[in-house]
């Protein structure tokens, strides 16, 4: 051993379970007037469990979580109308039973394949989990057969027809979806990238936002009303993605979201890290150890112009018009950049070999 990991972990290896355990106590601290909250899993069976039961112990809000990517193998998802002895069914199965502690709508996860909705009705908002990973190019079971279905296991027909967008759309709801793999990467099909965000342009007067991680970084991406035309005019719904827990992709990290609550579109994020690097790191085991990074509103706000009025959303827009900031302001595009990682792996990324515009481009695309 020529490095130890420490109590907390090491930024060369995935959580322990204490940084996990420390996370939670955080959030009740930073977080405790949250109306509910929400997280992507990526761990196994056994710890889905213990994930799940830690969570329904210390965490005083509602939970509504989406399923990552973690099954045996990985990526093991098959379609519901293919032939294999691999099943992931007890992975719907763990978080069923561990999620319906936060809200009945769990058991829809037992034959939705890991999908689910849920409404806040206090709040008139519609949540919909759906389970991303059917549509991703690294899906084994998406190259056994010469016919690719359009939509594997019924993903997105289950976000549009089964009572879903249409039903909020006819209640006057709003809606949120969140999922494991944002829309937009290079990780998912580009014909479902392109038919599920068909379905965000029909029902872009209901959804408000988009919850994705799997990049493990602090990034969003942005849909269009017209891609071949990408203007703030036609900046029509954002995504807020990242981080991560993991020490591997820099500093463990969390977000708290101000939501309005009449429109329900988020007002400000607010990034919460644990310095890895700091000398008292592996010492101090209380939330104290967490501390505030970064505003988005305080931060990015005085940057456009005009600066961000303080009644504005932090809606599709604004992060356009953040976007023009980034090209022509390398100061504040390195900010950004130093942010993907919370500070605690950041890489080089300027206009050599084009870092620079790709990372602009990316933030640009939900498609």
């Amino acid at each position: 051993v020529t490095e130890p990991a420490g109590p907390f972990g090491n930024h060369k290896c995935d959580s322990p379970l204490v940084l996990a355990d420390s996370l939670l106590s955080a959030m009740n601290e930073f977080g405790s007037r949250a109306t509910f909250s929400k997280y992507i899993c990526r761990e196994g069976v056994r710890d889905l469990k213990a994930w799940n039961a830690q969570m329904a112990a210390k965490v005083g809000a509602p939970v509504f979580g989406a399923i990552g990517i973690d099954s045996a193998p990985v990526n093991g998802f098959p379609r519901n109308d293919t032939t294999t002895s691999l099943d992931a069914q007890w992975v719907f199965d763990t978080q069923s039973a561990g999620w319906k502690v936060s809200f009945s709508a769990a058991n829809q996860l037992d034959h939705i394949s890991g999908s689910y909705s849920v409404v806040i009705k206090d709040l008139n908002l519609r949540c919909f989990a759906f389970q991303s990973n059917h549509l991703i190019h690294l899906s084994f079971w998406l190259y056994d057969t010469d016919n690719m279905p359009a939509d594997p296991n019924g993903i997105m027909a289950f976000i549009v027809i089964v009572d879903q967008l249409q039903a909020a759309e006819d209640a006057n709801e709003r809606a949120w979806l969140f999922g494991h793999i944002p829309l937009g990467t290079a990780d998912i099909f580009h014909n479902q990238s392109n038919y599920s965000d068909q379905i965000v342009q029909r029902y872009k007067r209901t959804i408000t936002t988009h919850f994705y991680r799997h990049s493990h970084k602090d990034q969003f991406e942005i849909t269009y009303s017209d891609y071949d035309n990408q203007t703030v005019e036609t900046a029509d719904s954002i995504a807020f993605i990242g981080p991560a827990l993991t020490p591997t992709s820099g500093n463990p990290a969390f977000k708290l979201y101000d939501i309005d609550p009449d429109t329900l579109e988020v007002m400000d994020m607010k990034v919460f890290i644990t310095n890895t690097s700091d000398p008292n790191f592996q010492t101090k085991r209380e939330p104290s150890t967490w501390q505030f990074y970064y505003s988005a509103r305080k931060s990015y706000g005085p940057l456009t112009t005009p600066p961000l009025a303080g009644s504005s959303p932090l809606d599709a827009a604004f992060w356009y018009i953040l976007t023009e900031v980034f090209e022509s302001n390398n100061t504040a595009f390195q900010l950004f950049n130093e942010r993907l990682s919370r500070g605690g792996d950041v890489q080089q990324c300027d206009d050599e070999g084009g870092c620079r515009n790709t990372t602009i481009c990316d933030m640009r695309v939900l498609r």
